[in-house]
């Protein structure tokens, strides 16, 4: 019986010591982890293990790589970037998105900034936009349009903006569907 006693100690210090070993690893994983502060600076584009997949720049269009160089956008933070063309008074005007900056809550799918613009002459008129902290290229006040000073937002008043919102609702669930005006 005392012998017994002896061996269920050793046993339960030895998974005492276990627990206490294996408490400790996650702890030193969990604080190894990069702070959002360093991610800001990470030169490879891919902020965590659950990051997001970034893009070529070059890959975008050439109005849109214009406005990533406008902005001095980091062209390792690129996650999207579409335009679609549309035709007033016998020339070309594109209308732009571009999602960028650091993936916030990647294991959930990735937030990222947006910026929605109709783009005339080489001229961006913004249109819609949501920026995380940090990524405000407009330099508003508020980094969700719709709080917005609404000087801003000149695309809006475009003469194509009505042609701009039907696409839109066209592709509501498309790429273009961060410039949604309407909830």
């Amino acid at each position: 019986m005392i012998g017994s006693m002896n061996r269920n100690r050793r046993i339960g210090a030895i998974l005492f010591a276990g627990f206490i070993l294996a408490g400790w690893e996650i702890y030193s994983l969990y604080r190894s982890r990069p702070e959002s502060s360093e991610l800001e600076h990470h030169e490879t584009g891919t902020p965590s293990l659950f990051g997001p997949t970034y893009v070529d720049p070059q890959s975008c269009p050439q109005e849109i790589r214009a406005i990533i160089q406008k902005y001095a956008i980091s062209t390792t933070t690129i996650a999207e970037c579409q335009s679609e063309e549309f035709s007033s008074r016998g020339k070309p005007i594109k209308f732009i998105h571009l999602a960028y900056g650091f993936g916030l809550d990647c294991p959930s799918g990735c937030i990222f900034s947006h910026y929605c613009a109709v783009v005339e002459d080489g001229k961006d008129l913004p249109y819609a936009f949501y920026f995380n902290s940090k990524e405000n290229i407009l330099g508003s006040s508020r980094g969700n349009f719709k709080y917005a000073d609404k000087s801003i937002l000149t695309g809006q008043r475009h003469r194509l903006s009505r042609r701009v919102a039907a696409f839109i609702k066209r592709n509501r669930n498309g790429a273009f569907r961060w410039c949604r005006l309407e909830d």
